[in-house]
């Protein structure tokens, strides 16, 4: 998957793996609303995931008489590859010669007091647990189900330094294909067979590697990953609906042959991996034409960390409160989307609340 296929932006990017790879960056990348709208796309498919769950959950699991809710629940799960991917071509788009000290500052500060606040109102409110705990808690993202990204991002902001020194290495096409090759393996083996025995902050960053150092590929390789998207626009959208359908009948029946919930939750297997690349391709390509709504599109997506953050307790409020188990999928999906956006919006006129939550 990704084979000589190219994007060029932080939310989705397919590099490509051919022999002559170490093409120029732009020095100056100018604002692409691509980018900015496959964020917000990717922070939708979590809200998603997560009120498509809910409704399983509420139906106790039968797929069968719910099969809107396991449709929308399978086809989201690009939604936090991508991230990765995304955090990938940031960093090195934006790359600048400094400190490790001040990298560090500059990038882990941004993220680390709206995950401990966060942490701390999931902790104390939403689902209450001994705060003496609380280190380990804010160590593994166990405060919230959805906060376990925060802390496999910042292992990835720990090594990028290093793994940019070594982008030219990472970019050559047998490299890349050798580590895609680890990579699926990894992933077979914890989907299929036996989920890796390692903690979440180690697991997910192994599960996650490649799409991170695609990210860095495709930001490297900017130009010549908007011109291959471009060119291969079509079979990058046939792909990546070819492989919405399979990652949806894997999940499916999978949970039907095995009763093992992990088997429709899991978004770390084989087949999202190539779903995920194709979904960056095609994507960017696409909403690459929103560029009218350019302005709309950029407010969305700087809300969208807020949204990550806020989402599950806006979700279990609409449950206690507005009769979330009675909501169909869509009412459901569209109460705690709109209210997440408008907090978001609503909050961020509110100078250092901004800092404090994301």
């Amino acid at each position: 998957p990704g084979l000589c296929r190219s994007s060029h932006t932080y939310p989705g990017t397919i590099p490509y793996f051919c022999p002559d790879f170490h093409t120029k960056p732009m020095k100056k990348p100018t604002y692409d609303v691509a980018i900015d709208a496959m964020r917000t796309v990717s922070i939708l498919a979590v809200i998603l995931i997560h009120t498509s769950t809910k409704i399983l959950q509420f139906g106790q699991d039968d797929l069968i008489t719910l099969p809107v809710a396991i449709f929308s629940n399978q086809i989201s799960r690009f939604a936090v590859p991508l991230f990765f991917m995304i955090s990938g071509f940031v960093l090195e788009l934006n790359h600048k010669d400094e400190s490790y000290a001040a990298y560090l500052s500059r990038r882990v500060k941004k993220i680390f007091v709206p995950y401990v606040v966060w942490s701390l109102i999931y902790s104390l409110w939403v689902y209450p647990q001994d705060l003496s705990n609380l280190p380990r808690l804010i160590l593994y993202g166990g405060a919230s189900y959805q906060l376990y990204f925060i802390p496999a991002i910042v292992v990835f902001y720990l090594i990028f330094p290093i793994l940019h020194r070594l982008i030219s290495f990472i970019s050559n096409k047998c490299v890349m294909i050798s580590l895609l090759t680890i990579q699926m393996w990894f992933l077979y083996r914890d989907y299929y067979i036996k989920p890796l025995a390692f903690e979440e902050l180690v697991r997910i960053p192994t599960l996650a590697f490649w799409v991170f150092l695609l990210g860095m590929v495709a930001a490297k390789n900017l130009t010549k990953m908007k011109i291959l998207v471009e060119k291969f626009r079509w079979w990058l959208t046939g792909l990546m609906i070819l492989m919405a359908g399979f990652v949806f009948w894997e999940g499916r029946s999978g949970f039907l042959r095995t009763h093992n919930y992990f088997l429709y939750y899991s978004q770390w297997r084989p087949s999202t991996l190539i779903y995920t690349s194709a979904v960056a391709g095609s994507l960017y390509y696409w909403l690459g034409k929103l560029k009218r709504w350019s302005n709309v599109v950029s407010e969305m997506s700087k809300l969208s960390f807020f949204v990550f953050f806020v989402h599950i307790l806006v979700l279990e409020l609409t449950i206690k409160y507005l009769g979330g188990e009675t909501m169909n999928d869509l009412t459901l999906f569209l109460t705690v989307t709109i209210t997440s956006f408008v907090l978001g919006s609503a909050v961020h006129r509110i100078g250092k609340l901004k800092w404090l939550t994301g």
